[in-house]
This record gives C-alpha cells, sequence and structure tokens, in this order.
C-alpha cells in the first residue's frame, strides 16, 4: 500500500535506473583503480597505501556506490510479490543495514590509513597516534556484521524473487546471486588469504554490476514499456505498465 508512489512515477523509476548505472560505473571504477594500486604495492603495505591516490579513489567509489545502492533498492522494493511484503521488506532492510556498514568500514579504514600515515610523517611509530586503540577489534566486527546482514538479506528475498514472474523475477535471480556471494564473505571474513583478496577486489565486484546490469535493464524496459503504452498525449505519471500478474502487483499498494 505504502509503496503505491514509488511505482506509479516515472520520475522515481528513471532515477533508480540513474542511480543502477551509476553503481555500475562506481563498482568498475573501484575494481580498475583497486587493481592498478595493487599491482604497485602490497596490500598489507598500510603505508604506502595511505599515501596512494588509487585507493582513496576507490574507497570514495565504493562509498558513493553504498549510497545510491540504497536508492535502488527501496526502489527495487515496490516491484516485488505483496503476498511477501515482509519477507521482501526484512530482506530489503538487512541489505541497507550491510550498505550502510559496508560504507562505515570503507571510511574508517580510509581514515585511519590517513591517522597511520601522519603518525609516520610525524616519526612516531605505527599505530601510535591511532585515535581508536581499539581499531583491530572494531574493524572486523563492522565487517563481520556487514557479511551476516547481507547474507540474511538475500536469503529473506529468495521466496518473494521465486514467487514472483516475468522480468521482475529475471531481474532477481540475478540480484539472488548475491546469495552464495554472501556464504563466501562469511565464509572468508578476516582470513587474508589470497583468496579473499580475490573476492574482495574480483568477484563482489563482478556480481556487483551483473546485479545493477539486470536491475537497471528492468527499470528500463519499464519506460520503455510505459512509454510505448501510455502513447504522446498521455499525462507524465498514468499507470505503469503490467509486467505481472495481480498477484504481485502492490493495489493502491534495497
Amino acid at each position: 500500500m505504502y509503496l503505491a508512489p514509488l511505482r506509479k512515477s516515472r520520475k522515481i523509476i528513471l532515477f533508480a535506473a540513474i542511480c543502477s548505472i551509476l553503481c555500475m560505473v562506481l563498482t568498475a571504477i573501484g575494481m580498475i583503480v583497486t587493481e592498478f594500486a595493487y599491482a604497485q604495492r602490497s596490500p598489507v603495505d598500510q603505508v604506502g597505501s595511505s599515501m596512494d591516490t588509487a585507493l582513496v579513489l576507490g574507497a570514495w567509489s565504493f562509498i558513493l556506490y553504498d549510497l545510491f545502492h540504497l536508492i535502488v533498492l527501496c526502489v527495487f522494493l515496490a516491484w516485488l510479490p505483496s503476498k511477501s511484503f515482509v519477507l521482501s521488506m526484512l530482506g530489503i532492510g538487512f541489505l541497507i543495514f550491510s550498505s550502510l556498514a559496508d560504507a562505515l568500514a570503507v571510511a574508517l579504514n580510509a581514515t585511519l590509513s590517513s591517522q597511520t600515515l601522519k603518525s609516520v610523517m610525524l616519526g612516531n611509530g605505527l599505530g601510535s597516534v591511532l585515535p581508536m586503540n581499539g581499531y583491530d577489534i572494531v574493524y572486523p566486527a563492522i565487517l563481520s556484521t556487514q557479511e551476516w546482514a547481507g547474507l540474511i538479506g538475500y536469503a529473506c528475498l529468495i521466496h518473494p524473487i521465486l514467487k514472483s514472474k516475468g522480468a521482475i523475477r529475471v531481474a532477481g535471480l540475478f540480484v539472488l546471486i548475491g546469495f552464495p556471494l554472501g556464504i563466501l564473505q562469511v565464509i572468508e571474513a578476516n582470513q587474508h588469504t589470497p583468496f579473499s583478496f580475490i573476492l574482495d577486489t574480483w568477484i563482489t565486484p563482478i556480481v556487483e554490476l551483473l546485479q545493477h546490469g539486470a536491475i537497471a535493464g528492468y527499470f528500463l524496459m519499464l519506460l520503455n514499456i510505459w512509454k510505448r503504452d501510455a502513447g504522446p498525449h498521455s499525462p507524465a505519471n498514468s499507470n505503469p505498465p503490467n509486467l505481472t500478474d495481480n498477484s504481485i502487483r502492490f493495489q493502491s499498494g534495497r
């Protein structure tokens, strides 16, 4: 009921499609610059990483990705089956929490890396002037929270997506690629193995590209069918196209 405006507004759908495309661009930027930076230095080189402009750019790309990702999730929720509304809300809610935790972890790591560099430049030992003595506990805890929240969110979305029909189901199946990815992330949490590095720098960004590619394609298809069915003299906010059956539409009712 409360999500009907998200389904009826072309501007909201267009905005969500643009945000999804921006997520793809930011993911590609972050993946490329991070790989370029780590090709020049070791991932465990804290001082070198602090001075690397590419890694700073990559961090900001991932933070902005998380923020746009929130918008896409909220709009995507409006098109999931109404009969599974509670599970859909729980799933998107956990994914939003996971995205916020991820943005916090990236921002925290980037900030404290800068503090580490400042400590070295002042002639102090590594980490001697870090503002948080419990960083080694806080940062892994935030990462674990992000990974578990994401896994639970995807698990909650399995039923609503499998119950849906048509194009939304196809897009949802791409979104559910995040579920096996979440299992791998939980298993590899704080392991610092070569596979963990590949998982973070290659597998996860590729999955994010696939997810947002499918969601952006779905939103753009909505807009295309909407425009084709509405005609040139129809009002801007006419009824949305019926890509699904009545059982999965919100009647007057990420």
